[in-house]
């Protein structure tokens, strides 16, 4: 039986300059993931902006937090300071290499410890963000607590391939706005990261609903 995707998300950062999430809904757009915190003390300044326009359009809401190297516990409090707004918004934990060598990149307990003390505080796991990297990085693990969250595995060709220690995924970027199928563009948007979820539109809002906060 053939799996059933769902298109039309997108995630997105203050590097996606111009955005219409009127046209982009119009286009197909059901989703967006945006990014809202990185380390200990940076806001992303279009998160606020993007997080009302995309609620008015009654379109579903999340925010991730880029990991940095060093203390796990305080940029999982400051990230859940910054992303609560007036509804559901699914959180995610963005795990991969830091460009910036100065601030370095989260290792693997430092991660574990950032989604052990937000379900600690919430109740539920974040998602987990990750590409070729955290395949490779998990390789030789047979458990960690980062198999708790959901998966979301960024993955440029297929047929998909994840971490051996997760049995499934949830979200697949399968575009970063140049590499993957074709088109790598959403209209009111333009270039993009898109990814499709594992399973219908049905079970799409229901797993938002379901890990929001």
């Amino acid at each position: 039986m053939q799996n059933t995707y769902t298109a039309g998300i997108a995630d997105l950062s203050h590097h996606n300059e111009q955005v219409d999430f009127s046209v982009a809904k119009a286009a197909g757009l059901k989703a967006v993931i945006h990014k809202a915190t990185q380390s200990t003390n940076f806001i992303d300044p279009m998160y606020q902006t993007r997080y009302d326009e995309a609620s008015k359009l009654g379109l579903l809401f999340g925010a991730y937090h880029f990991g940095t190297a060093g203390a796990p516990e305080a940029q999982m409090v400051f990230f859940l300071k910054n992303m609560m707004q007036q509804g559901p918004v699914l959180p995610v934990l963005d795990f991969e290499p830091n460009p910036d060598k100065a601030e370095g990149t989260m290792s693997i307990a430092e991660a574990e410890v950032f989604v052990e003390t937000f379900q600690q505080k919430t109740g539920r796991y974040p998602g987990l963000y990750g590409g070729y990297w955290l395949i490779d990085k998990l390789r030789d693990y047979t458990g960690t607590l980062l198999q708790q969250c959901w998966l979301w595995q960024a993955y440029y060709r297929e047929p998909l391939e994840i971490p051996a220690v997760f049995q499934t995924w949830h979200l697949w970027q399968y575009i970063d706005g140049t590499t993957g199928p074709t088109p790598h563009a959403m209209a009111g948007i333009g270039s993009c990261d898109l990814d499709r979820f594992n399973g219908d539109e049905a079970a799409l809002k229901h797993f938002w609903r379901e890990h929001a906060w």
